[in-house]
């Protein structure tokens, strides 16, 4: 008999289940795709000159204190990115670095006379107890500079086009300070987090849970497989899948009316991946191009590789008024933006291709990440059921790790496993 099943094969998942093996639980992580990672997946390349690129989440930044323990843990060697934007500042564009102290001295666009306010800006960054608010009402503190040239085009690196409605916390949660801001992926590009993790771990891929039913002594769980309809009970179950899918497949009536409306709140921003290889080296490497949103662009950030090789991201604007377009539809437009952002000819551009995902980011609206803890903290649904997931605590990739390690330990407490 299982003490518990996992579902969903992403980060949060294959964290909490390795976490759980190591103290002795037996244990299966059920994944709906035929492949693990959630948002976490790269691509291998096509041919010798390609190397892998990413699909899903790209890097993590170092002050991810828990993405970096893991890598570590892992032994997973880790690469720096050069973090740098393409600004638009007027009809120029200008380059801006984020990760060095320099961005108090040779950010474009910022007069002198504001600069202390960057200060500021760093310090909120690095008080954990910040309250949360508006981040159009917190950014409206500060000089228009600062607004427009940096917390506007950093936020927009996380592919939201709009300040008005979104987190001060989230956003400072991936601000932090300049030496933080270095920016890192695995070698093998980020799945190889998730290879490691998956390693020794009872994974069964393509079985897609449709119901996970609790009741005094057990947690019944439903699932579709390529050889038909299955079921198997543990003693607990941890959801680890998009917060917006879980009132789904977990039967309602075992939540009580506040888990129930927490999670009815959940939101994602959706976008698309788009990946540009070019003909010839664009002489330039790594993070970024990211404007204020008064330009309107339709691009939010991305990572040059081999400098002949692109991954790009919509914007949430852009993909939620374009997600009905038919792909070809949608390279064009991204290829069009990235030809004024680079001054290239669409003739320098060798393929294209797009990757979409509908639910690619929470959408935090202040004093989301604090409710939520109710629902990390314990189990819910007669205490058998935990969640993880980046939706939960704030931070993405660092999100979604912390979610799993928290509610493995309180599983593994239950259990009775060793420390």
């Amino acid at each position: 008999m299982l003490d518990a099943v996992i579902v969903g094969g992403g980060l949060a998942g294959l964290t909490a289940a390795r976490t759980l093996q190591a103290a002795g639980a037996r244990l299966l992580v059920l994944e709906k795709e035929n492949r693990l990672g959630g948002r976490l997946w790269t691509h291998p390349g096509t041919d010798t000159k390609q190397k892998p690129h990413e699909l899903g989440a790209q890097f993590f930044s170092r002050h991810f204190q828990a993405v970096w323990q893991l890598a570590r843990d892992l032994d997973v060697p880790l690469l720096p990115v050069p973090f740098q934007l393409q600004m638009r500042i007027g009809d120029e564009w200008k380059q801006a670095r984020y990760d060095s102290w320099r961005i108090l001295f040779a950010l474009p666009g910022v007069p002198w006379h504001v600069r202390h306010q960057l200060i500021k800006l760093l310090r909120d960054a690095g008080n954990r107890n910040f309250p949360d608010r508006d981040l159009a009402e917190y950014a409206s503190r500060y000089h228009s500079s600062i607004k427009e040239y940096v917390v506007a085009p950093f936020y927009q690196t996380l592919f939201f086009s709009k300040l008005q409605g979104g987190s001060a916390k989230h956003f400072l949660s991936h601000f932090g300070s300049p030496r933080s801001q270095r920016i890192y992926r695995p070698a093998g590009g980020m799945s190889q987090l998730v290879d490691k993790l998956a390693e020794g771990v009872p994974v069964q891929t393509g079985s897609e849970v449709k119901q996970i039913l609790p009741d005094q002594d057990w947690i019944h769980i439903r699932f579709d497989t390529k050889q038909g309809e299955r079921e198997l009970r543990a003693r607990y179950a941890l959801v680890s899948i998009p917060g917006d899918q879980v009132t789904k497949i977990v039967d309602m009536e075992s939540l009580n009316p506040d888990d129930l409306q927490l999670l009815q709140q959940v939101r994602y921003s959706g976008t698309a991946v788009v990946t540009v290889s070019l003909k010839h080296s664009c002489g330039w490497c790594g993070f970024g191009f990211s404007v204020p949103p008064k330009y309107s662009c339709v691009l939010a950030g991305g990572v040059f590789y081999d400098r002949q090789f692109l991954c790009g991201m919509l914007t949430d604007d852009a993909y939620e008024k374009w997600r009905y377009q038919s792909d070809d539809r949608i390279k064009d437009f991204a290829v069009t933006e990235l030809c004024k952002l680079f001054s290239l000819n669409k003739s320098h551009i060798m393929e294209v291709n797009l990757f979409r995902w509908d639910s690619a980011i929470p959408k935090f609206i202040p004093g989301m990440a604090d409710s939520f803890r109710q629902l990390y903290g314990k189990g819910i649904a007669g205490g058998r059921l935990f969640l993880a997931g980046d939706y939960l605590q704030l931070g993405c990739t660092e999100g979604a790790i912390r979610s799993g390690l928290e509610a493995a330990n309180l599983m593994r407490k239950l259990l009775g496993t060793k420390g």
